[in-house]
């Protein structure tokens, strides 16, 4: 009997916490909107592997999975080993991890179709470890999807990230997260070439909690029109780290404690200190842009949430910056209106976002 799947996962957004939760036990909190990607799994007649990037033009690529290695059968381009970084790694995470498997075919897309910053590499590789676990009969169960998932998206960066996005897309709704222990999984994967048993073990540090906006305030979302590159900042990012430890140590401090104080302020649902937190963040990220010489937080991101503070809200990056996107809350439907209409004059885009509350699941 042929067998066919389809996942769905949300997108992210950070609230807070970005570049502080790279560093073990700091906290972020992040939020699932609906700019979905999608994941088809079907039976390979063949018995070879094939995958499809299709908002990627990249369409039916053959490979044979060799010493927990994904060989595609045609040389590609540069490009294309770019574009298919994160697919390829989600696929051998979870094949080493499943051991035994059959072979399939898999397709990828979003129906967005613009390039922003909803997190689509760490949106895929969950997209993609829940298509295998679902086809080879496993049990999607979360944190195992977090696991394997954090493990592909941490390999295809070159071993950096934190896994918040991750968070994100596979819980659903507003979080708060600690990032993964990079150092101890380094250590993991060196010494431990299975992956069940990696997945299996408790994580340090290991921490999801569900919370809620108040109702009074509403998100704002601007895109920049600009993409950004998040491999590309973090290596430069840690670089500045290494000339400058103590100024890099004093700014995730700062960072981190702010993301500390939001999580209480979200709990008692404080709309005031929310406000205020959001731009005490946003002083930090301009902070560690500017002493890191980083292009973190953008001309355009600057101007962004110099209008949301200008009629009464607050706002911020939304991720690691560069360019994507920015956010901005805001506790009433006009003052709503006059930054959108602003952020136009100013050629920033305001994005139709709804909240994703159920996480990655099958789609019908």
């Amino acid at each position: 009997m042929p067998r066919s799947f389809i996942i769905s996962v949300p997108g992210k957004l950070f609230i807070s916490g970005e570049w502080a939760v790279l560093e073990p036990e700091n906290p972020a909190i992040v939020v699932a909107v609906k700019k979905r990607i999608f994941a088809k799994i079907t039976n390979s007649q063949d018995k070879k592997i094939h995958l499809s990037l299709k908002n990627y033009n990249l369409k039916n690529l053959k490979a044979e999975f060799k010493k927990g290695h994904l060989h595609f059968l045609k040389k590609l381009k540069p490009e294309e080993e770019k574009l298919l970084i994160f697919a390829r790694k989600a696929i051998e995470v979870g094949l080493r991890y499943l051991g035994k498997w059959k072979p399939f075919r898999i397709e990828l897309w979003a129906k967005n179709k613009e390039k922003i910053g909803f997190g689509f590499s760490a949106a895929s590789s969950v997209a993609i470890i829940a298509a295998l676990l679902k086809f080879n009969k496993e049990k999607l169960e979360k944190e195992k999807i977090f696991k394997l998932a954090s493990l592909s998206h941490f390999f295809a960066q070159g071993k950096l990230g934190s896994g918040a996005d991750i968070v994100a897309s596979v819980y659903g709704g507003y979080l708060a997260c600690h990032g993964i222990n990079v150092n101890w999984l380094k250590k993991q994967v060196k010494k431990e070439r299975d992956m069940r048993k990696i997945v299996e073990m408790p994580w340090p540090n290991f921490y999801v909690e569900k919370l809620n906006l108040p109702k009074e305030l509403k998100l704002l979302v601007g895109w920049t029109g600009r993409p950004s590159s998040t491999p590309e900042l973090i290596k430069k990012i840690k670089s500045w780290q290494k000339k400058a430890p103590k100024a890099y140590k004093k700014i995730i401090s700062d960072i981190s404690r702010t993301t500390k104080k939001m999580i209480l302020s979200l709990r008692e649902k404080n709309k005031k200190q929310i406000l205020n937190l959001i731009k005490e963040n946003e002083k930090y990220q301009k902070e560690l842009s500017k002493k890191s010489g980083t292009e973190i937080v953008t001309e355009k991101l600057k101007i962004l949430s110099e209008i949301a503070e200008r009629f009464g809200g607050a706002g911020k990056i939304a991720g690691a910056g560069g360019g994507d996107c920015g956010i901005c809350l805001v506790s009433s439907q006009k003052r709503a209106d006059k930054i959108k209409k602003e952020w136009r004059k100013n050629g920033i885009i305001p994005l139709k976002i709804k909240i994703d509350h159920s996480g990655v699941g099958l789609s019908s």
